[in-house]
């Protein structure tokens, strides 16, 4: 699994994917302009079990490997979060991401110091490299087993891993920084609606427009948004005319 498929895994959660709605009854809901049914849900739901497994599949997918530079996780064991340590959590992440888009003049950035992590720990632990050996060439002089290669895979990056704990509230920010510094992770982008706080990941390998909104409903929310300030800014010209 890629940093970019571990991300879009809690962009799922932060963008609302899991969350289930109650509706009224559409029969006894006023019409909007149109003739629609303009539904508001009344109830919005989110099976904590689900986040949870989410969770901890995240924490458990930080294996020291190369696709999470180099660093691995373990949770602490302890009492399942609740509600509303689930809801804290999700609005630490959100922001935290809030302010890898905003400049430091910013209303998210200004100001904000971060988190404390009390329950946060880390060590380095050896990856358990073999330095290559050598060998006698036909010629009678010492060869290094794998030559050039195996020396530049003995000397790169990896020798040690990065082993954190920590409880899922603290350790959930702490990878969520570390992994927005791994590649691609310019794929991120907020969702071009400018009243939506949704996340989207963009494919930058592919060629032609790329996504710009979070889901279609956000393009046709934008289209009428801007229609409205338009509106709006050509009576404010009559008023002042």
């Amino acid at each position: 699994m890629t940093a970019l498929a571990r991300l879009n895994e809690v962009l799922k959660w932060l963008n609302g994917d899991f969350d289930e709605f109650s509706f009224p009854d559409a029969s006894t809901a006023p019409l909007a302009k149109g003739g629609r049914i303009k539904l508001e849900p009344y109830r919005v739901f989110t099976n904590p079990g689900v986040i949870r497994s989410m969770l901890a599949r995240f924490i458990a997918s930080f294996d020291g490997s190369v696709d999470v530079g180099f660093v691995s996780a373990a949770d602490d064991e302890g009492p399942p979060l609740d509600d509303d340590a689930l809801g804290d959590l999700r609005s630490r992440l959100h922001i935290l991401l809030q302010c890898g888009f905003d400049g430091p003049k910013d209303a998210f950035a200004d100001g904000f110091d971060g988190w404390p992590a009390p329950t946060l720990r880390f060590m380095v632990r050896s990856a358990g490299r073999k330095r290559p050996g050598w060998r006698l060439s036909k010629q009678g002089n010492h060869v290094r087993v794998g030559g050039r290669q195996a020396k530049d895979a003995h000397q790169a990056r990896g020798a040690y891993v990065l082993h954190a704990m920590g409880s899922t509230a603290d350790l959930m920010p702490f990878l969520l920084a570390h992994l927005l510094t791994q590649r691609d992770m310019v794929a991120v982008r907020r969702c071009k609606r400018r009243l939506c706080d949704r996340f989207v990941v963009i494919d930058v390998n592919k060629r032609g427009r790329r996504r710009e909104y979070c889901r279609p409903s956000c393009i046709d929310l934008d289209k009428e948004e801007e229609a409205y300030r338009k509106a709006r800014e050509k009576t404010n010209k009559r008023g002042t005319g």
